[in-house]
């Protein structure tokens, strides 16, 4: 049972890094576009915003996918998610009915991935990951065998 728990980890760890792997890379293969688009919702400082913005994304998928202090490049995650979310979801404030729900939907899209962040945060990264040098079972997890 502990086996199957850990690669049930592994693979959540893997899908939640998914979402910041790829838009990490399309950061950097749009760096000028997203630039332009930045400043469009109001913030200053583009280029310099969007290669932190690329870095917290890129170390931060690696982070889960690897299992590698995955509990605080969680929580970086889930921070960064904060602004992000109310500058670039700002369902509230769109006047357009559709546009409103599409910010809606990606707005509880980033509640949901920061959800995924508490757990990681709450219950680590698992059996499988450089944090626990391999699939092995740690004395303090309570999982039945």
């Amino acid at each position: 049972m502990y086996f199957c728990c850990s690669i049930m980890t592994l693979v959540g760890r893997w899908l939640l890094s998914a979402i910041f792997l790829i838009c990490g890379v399309f950061k950097i293969v749009n760096f000028e576009a997203i630039s332009k688009d930045m400043a469009a919702h109001g913030l200053t400082y583009t280029p310099a915003l969007l290669v932190i913005a690329i870095i917290i994304e890129m170390i931060g998928a690696f982070s889960l996918i690897f299992g590698w202090k995955a509990r605080w490049a969680s929580f970086v995650l889930f921070l960064y998610l904060i602004p992000v979310t109310y500058v670039y979801h700002n369902f509230w404030s769109v006047g357009d009915a559709l546009e409103q729900q599409t910010q809606f939907i990606n707005f509880f899209r980033n509640a949901a991935i920061m959800g995924g962040l508490l757990l990681m945060i709450g219950n680590g990264p698992g059996g499988c990951s450089v944090d626990s040098r391999g699939c092995r079972r740690k004395s303090h997890n309570n999982l039945p065998e």
